[in-house]
C-alpha cells in the first residue's frame, strides 16, 4: 500500500523510483510501524535519512524533511485514491460481461464525466468507472486476476 500511496520517492525534492519502505521515524527511536509512519524512498534518500542531522517527520497529512543545514522541505501525503472495491469490481464486470454493482454508474459513452476526464490508463485500459486507477494499477490487477490469486464468480 506504501509504494501504491507514495508512487515514488516521498522525498520532497525527489522523484525517484522507489527502492526501500521505510519508518519516517526509526523503529530505534519510538516509531511505530504503521502506514501513517511509513515512507516509500529511493535508497539514495532512505540511506542520506540515516545519517546525522537529517530527520523525517510523518503526520497523516504531511512528510516534514530536515537536512543537516536545518533547511526544512514538506510534502503532502497523497492520498490512497483506489480501494480493493475499485479494481476488483471493475474486473469482475469485465470478466462476467455485467456491472458488478449498478450503483457505481461509470461514464457515459459519450465522453469523460462533467468532472473532468478519466485518469484510467492509455486508451483500452478503462475499467468502466472514472475513477479508474492508473494503467500500472490496472496491470497490477490485470496480473492477479491471470494468476488466479483473485478469483470471480463465473455468471451463468
Amino acid at each position: 500500500m506504501v509504494m501504491l500511496r507514495d508512487d515514488v520517492c516521498r522525498s520532497p525534492f525527489c522523484d525517484a523510483p522507489i527502492r526501500h519502505v521505510d519508518h519516517a521515524q526509526p523503529h530505534r527511536d519510538g516509531g511505530v510501524t504503521d502506514f501513517t509512519n511509513a515512507s516509500g524512498l529511493c535508497a539514495a534518500c532512505n540511506y542520506a535519512k540515516e545519517n546525522p542531522g537529517w530527520t523525517h517527520d510523518a503526520t497523516p497529512d504531511v512528510l516534514a524533511v530536515r537536512t543537516p543545514t536545518g533547511h526544512e522541505y514538506t510534502v503532502d501525503t497523497p492520498p490512497v485514491m483506489i480501494t480493493h472495491a475499485d479494481v476488483v469490481a471493475p474486473l469482475q464486470s469485465a470478466v462476467t460481461g455485467a456491472r458488478a454493482d449498478p450503483s457505481r454508474a461509470g461514464p457515459s459513452p459519450a465522453g469523460p464525466s462533467p468532472a473532468g476526464p478519466s485518469r484510467a490508463g492509455p486508451a483500452g485500459e478503462h475499467l468502466g468507472d472514472d475513477r479508474s486507477p492508473p494503467g500500472r494499477i490496472l496491470s497490477m490487477a490485470e496480473h492477479l486476476l491471470r494468476s488466479r490469486l483473485v478469483e470471480f464468480p463465473v455468471a451463468s
